[in-house]
């Protein structure tokens, strides 16, 4: 199992010393969601800064409670999964403040859970495991979400610690092992439609117009066509560390961040660079997000960045107290929410550029 991840001479992150990974949800205007490092689901208001409710999840591996994959929002409720390999749902609005009591569980799987759930338009949620410690081979659940029943199970190369992507008719993982598994919903659902195989493990994952834009650990980003899994660039990108953040499409064009500190701009159709890459100070880990007309992005060096998406010109931001991990989310007109390491939530803008903590906040 990939207990640690050493990046660039520095330490990522560890499932078992964990830190924040999972990106905030909205719930309303005002609402957010998160998942943290002490196992807990925490509704709170951005705009008070106060918290809402709570509630615990259950421990898992080496003793650990944490939730790593960013929850879901469907019919009111919120889905989550836990490091003790459950999945839970949550209605809201019977959480207490600073509440300890145990969140309600949906649904229990084979092992650990680290990514988030996805949902089909049909009401099929998706959820991967981290796969048992004498197999170490995960398991992507398909579950009815009006039952909790297994529609069917399909046993990945390792461990899978993403969130599932879902296609036209197909879902697909990336493992550990380095191997995108492309696996039907609609017939022979749970068996493999296509795979492919890169050198190290599957980072994050973007689908567009029938093409899904892989980054993995062996330093490149790769360009797959969504049905057959046959290259769509002549190549991959290769860049000079890891893509572990899944890249933003905007146009005709790919933004890629890479824990090389750089976001580098391609055409999407060829893979080939347009501009100049944006250089940061630090490994960028966190997926980026278009806010109005400038993309956001943070780093592991505590940096926010904006960056004309147009120009490909990048502005620097203000600081924050701690690295971020966590995909950023928009937030309004052209704010972005940030989750840091220290478990707070900050808000900033192109035009107001200094982060300000906006959850959790003292009275």
């Amino acid at each position: 199992m990939f207990a640690l991840l050493v990046v660039g001479g520095c330490t990522a992150g560890s499932l078992y010393d964990p830190k924040p990974w999972a990106a905030p949800v909205l719930l309303g205007d005002e609402t957010v969601v998160i998942g943290t490092d002490t196992g807990h689901i925490v509704v709170g208001n951005i705009i008070t800064g106060l918290e809402l409710g709570r509630c615990e999840t259950g421990e898992g591996r080496n003793s650990v409670r944490a939730i790593f994959g960013a929850p879901l929002l469907h019919d009111g409720r919120i889905y989550a999964g836990g490091f003790n390999g459950v999945l839970y749902s949550v209605d809201p609005n019977s959480l207490l403040p600073e509440s300890e009591a145990e969140c309600a569980p949906f649904f229990e799987a084979d092992s650990p859970i680290v990514g988030g759930p996805a949902l089909t338009p049909d009401g099929v949620l998706l959820v991967g495991t981290e796969g048992t410690a004498d197999t170490e081979r995960g398991t992507l659940y398909a579950i009815d979400i009006a039952s909790a029943s297994t529609l069917w199970t399909f046993e990945a190369d390792s461990e899978i610690w993403g969130t599932p992507i879902i296609g036209d008719g197909l879902v697909y993982v990336g493992t550990l092992g380095g191997t995108l598994h492309a696996v039907r919903m609609d017939e022979s659902p749970g068996t493999e439609a296509w795979r492919h195989q890169a050198e190290a493990g599957i980072g994050g994952m973007t689908l567009d117009d029938g093409v899904l834009y892989a980054g993995a650990f062996d330093n490149n980003l790769y360009a797959l066509d969504a049905t057959t899994g046959a290259p769509h660039w002549p190549t991959p990108f290769t860049a000079d560390n890891w893509f572990w953040a899944a890249p933003l499409v905007i146009g005709d064009r790919l933004f890629a961040p890479s824990l090389d500190h750089s976001l580098y701009i391609l055409d999407k159709d060829s893979g080939a660079q347009v501009m100049n890459p944006v250089r940061t100070g630090g490994a960028i880990q966190s997926n980026p997000i278009l806010t109005g007309s400038h993309i956001s992005i943070a780093n592991e060096e505590k940096e926010t960045w904006w960056i004309d998406p147009v120009t490909g010109q990048g502005i620097v931001g203000g600081k924050l107290p701690d690295p971020v991990y966590a995909p950023i989310v928009a937030f309004g007109e052209s704010d972005a929410l940030f989750f840091a390491q220290d478990g707070a939530v900050y808000r900033a803008s192109p035009s107001l550029r200094q982060p300000v903590r906006v959850f959790p906040v003292d009275n």
